[in-house]
């Protein structure tokens, strides 16, 4: 009876730990806004091009590991700008339509919170993420002023690109359950491409891509 007993405790207390110890995945999903820093932006003129922005993530805790996890994800950001100059410059009215379309490798450091599924239910968790990737750009532009007159459409030639990138973000989570979280994520991601505000070639630096946004997490 003893021997029974003192069985049934070593296998309950092996499975606690086991499962307080194992390895986990989170998904998140996130909707926020973005931002462009590239050529115009640089001439100091007027500017409308903050956008929304979606993406899908999911990392797995590293093997041997209680505060780096590997996974990627992918990343929707749309293009649409005007730009407006009170001095008529020669950018002004410029418009852009267009999509820039990103997956990726990540890798995060858990800077906060504790790797644990037994503890999660109202912790909160701080990251920092690494991420490379490829990036697909579709946009029509109306610039140069050859083509301002020209609405944007089927007349306004559509230009794409395929192009790699690099990025960093830092990102914020707090569980309502041992399940589900809420999460705060800022970001920003430098593609090798100088066509995400739709405008080329007036300053040799490519552009810039920052993203914040909110969104809820799954563990399992």
């Amino acid at each position: 009876m003893k021997k029974s007993i003192l069985i049934s405790s070593l296998v309950l207390g092996l499975s606690v730990l086991s499962f307080g110890q194992r390895r986990f995945t989170v998904l998140e999903v996130n909707g926020g806004i973005s931002a462009i820093q590239g050529d115009l932006q640089d001439q100091i003129i007027g500017f409308k091009n903050v956008n929304p922005s979606f993406s899908v993530t999911m990392h797995t805790r590293a093997s041997k590991s209680r505060s780096f996890s590997i996974g990627g994800g992918v990343e929707l950001n749309t293009l649409n700008h005007f730009y407006s100059s009170p001095n008529r410059s020669y950018y002004d009215q410029t418009e852009v339509e267009g999509y820039h379309f990103n997956a990726q490798v990540s890798g995060r450091l858990l800077l906060t919170g504790r790797d644990d599924v037994r503890f999660m239910k109202g912790a909160f968790y701080t990251y920092l993420e690494g991420n490379a990737g490829m990036s697909y750009i579709s946009v029509q532009s109306t610039y140069p002023p050859a083509e301002t007159f020209s609405k944007l459409g089927e007349e306004v030639e559509t230009h794409t690109e395929y192009k790699p990138s690099v990025g960093a973000a830092l990102g914020f989570r707090y569980y309502l359950t041992y399940n589900l979280g809420v999460n705060l994520r800022f970001s920003g991601k430098y593609v090798a491409s100088d066509l995400l505000d739709g405008v080329e070639g007036i300053t040799d630096v490519n552009d810039y891509l920052f993203t914040s946004s909110i969104g809820m997490s799954y563990a399992f």
